[in-house]
């Protein structure tokens, strides 16, 4: 389609230009994405260390309660996704209107997905589990884990829909800030204090704490954008 000039725009070699500006730029905008995966990883790892302790059992009923939450949680982030060329370009265009409707749109959207997904989990949680490993151990220690993630989940949009709009409209410490939250900033030390003081029950509930703090700690950011924000041209 370029080559055969069908588009307003256009590549070519001349265009290429190798500034720092252009490459702090991709970097800086690109470290929500590396947050949230990095942590997301470490998180994992430390979430096995803990569940270790209580054995193979409560280790495989949390790997299999994260993969469940995690199949949900993606229905939120592909839509929260789909939302950020939407934020991107009219905030460009200076369509302020457009992006806040949207923002507003794409949050009552994914919190009605999720939350149909979330009942049906919540309801089925043992055979959910049961799917991945008939063992009555884990059936036992991931049904806990799995609804209070349920319970969670319905707070998960309006995160996303935060930290996918601050990213694709160049606020990149708001954004790089709330993807540290849900993995990194809460859920850890929420891990090691709960592991610690309330031992597979703690363990159990972490990440479904770390989500609601995350909810509320968007809140103000979410005011104070929407706030500042001007009418739509200027």
């Amino acid at each position: 389609m370029f080559i055969l000039k069908k588009t307003q725009s256009s590549l070519n070699i001349k265009y290429i230009k190798f500034k720092a500006s252009y490459f702090f730029d991709i970097i800086t905008t690109g470290l929500p994405s590396l947050a949230r995966q990095g942590l997301a990883s470490i998180s994992t790892m430390l979430l096995n260390n803990a569940a270790g302790v209580y054995g193979d059992a409560a280790i495989a009923a949390m790997s299999i309660v994260n993969r469940i939450s995690m199949f949900v949680f993606s229905c939120a982030l592909g839509i929260g996704q789909g939302f950020q060329p939407v934020a991107g370009f009219n905030y460009g265009a200076k369509k302020y209107s457009r992006v806040k409707r949207g923002f507003f749109f794409t949050l009552f959207f994914g919190t009605c997905l999720i939350g149909i997904a979330s009942i049906l989990v919540y309801i089925s949680a043992g055979s959910c589990i049961q799917l991945f490993r008939n063992d009555p151990l884990v059936i036992k220690y991931g049904i806990p884990a799995l609804h209070a993630q349920c319970i969670a989940l319905f707070f998960v949009p309006f995160q996303v829909c935060n930290n996918m709009m601050f990213q694709s409209i160049g606020y990149k410490f708001n954004a790089t800030f709330l993807s540290t939250l849900r993995n990194g900033v809460y859920f850890i030390p929420i891990l090691l204090c709960f592991s610690f003081f309330f031992g597979l029950a703690g363990i159990q509930v972490a990440q479904a704490v770390a989500d609601i703090m995350t909810c509320f700690t968007c809140i103000p950011f979410t005011i104070s954008f929407f706030s500042k924000l001007p009418a739509d041209g200027k």
